[in-house]
């Protein structure tokens, strides 16, 4: 068996019928899942027998929020369709709904776990975009690179105050229910520096909620994705959070691109070895469906390799 898991990102939007998704899944070499993606549609399914038998037991996480959101909002993503930290009342109560929806899921399924995107300034669409195409230009260092990455810094520190006391009005809700229901949350490494939480917003939040729902999940190509990009070290969130890790997303670095296959990129995983090696930390690969499945197996197999070697 294997110890990593793996998302339904990779094909849950090739199948309209779940079962051939966790078949297909199982064919990688992977018996256990993290859901995700997942239209309220194809949620209903999950109670089918024909899809049981492949996830009875074997879900260990859900990514908020499943099911999706009944609505996608005009330039979100699923991930984050609604922000936790959004000062609009509405928008934040939504959110909540949606993620205790997703906790109580988590609970019916006996999972072990939530992960959560917390939000973002409303001023930060485009930011981080526009310096990593700066880096892909092969820019990083010049005048106009080190000028956007000090705005982006400067900015975030204006914008961050107010959506973040949004956010602890919502996370303290979801804390209670999390709690209630034997649920953890997976606070994750975000990709675009100005979203939360950063280094600082964790230490904060460990700290108010000192043993309630919350750990740290790491993502290992939003931590590589920035660094490269001047912003925090690669490494400094496992070593500040390591002691309160929860789980690993899983997946490779391309000159910015991520959720490749490992093996297909820069990130060099001899770093995460003791982490892939602690049981009680779940390991996902989160991989998007522009890889194949050979480079998936080959991933899968060249980790397994360097675990056993080290």
């Amino acid at each position: 068996m294997s110890i990593f898991n793996v998302s339904t990102v990779w094909n849950i939007d090739r199948h309209t019928e779940p079962a051939r998704v966790f078949e297909e899944l199982n064919g990688l070499g992977f018996e256990r899942f993290e859901l995700a993606w997942l239209s309220p549609e194809k949620f209903k399914k999950l109670k089918d027998p024909a899809v049981r038998r492949f996830i009875a037991g074997k879900v260990d996480s859900l990514h908020n929020f499943v099911p999706d959101t009944p609505v996608l909002p005009k330039g979100r993503w699923k991930g984050n369709s609604f922000m936790l930290t959004a000062l609009d009342e509405e928008e934040r109560r939504l959110a909540v709904k949606y993620s205790l929806d997703t906790i109580n899921n988590a609970a019916e399924l006996g999972a072990k776990a939530v992960v959560l995107h917390v939000g973002e300034p409303e001023y930060s669409s485009g930011m981080s975009k526009d310096l990593t195409l700066l880096l892909k230009q092969g820019s990083r260092g010049s005048d106009s690179f080190n000028e956007l990455l000090l705005r982006i810094k400067e900015e975030r520190k204006k914008q961050t105050p107010a959506c973040y006391a949004q956010g602890i009005k919502s996370l303290d809700v979801l804390n209670a229910r999390a709690v209630k229901e034997k649920i953890l949350l997976g606070l994750e490494t975000r990709l675009k520096y100005e979203e939360l939480p950063g280094t600082d917003e964790l230490e904060d939040l460990f700290s108010r909620f000192e043993g309630g729902a919350f750990r740290y999940w790491h993502d290992m190509g939003h931590a590589f994705c920035q660094e490269q990009l001047g912003f925090t070290a690669e490494m400094e969130y496992l070593e500040r959070f390591g002691g309160r890790l929860l789980g690993i997303h899983v997946h490779d670095v391309k000159n910015t691109e991520d959720h490749n296959s490992p093996g297909d990129g820069e990130i060099e995983y001899s770093k995460f070895i003791k982490h892939f090696k602690m049981s009680s930390v779940l390991k996902v690969f989160e991989i998007h469906h522009k890889s194949s499945a050979g480079s998936i197996v080959s991933g899968r197999k060249m980790l397994e390799e360097l675990c056993l070697k080290q």
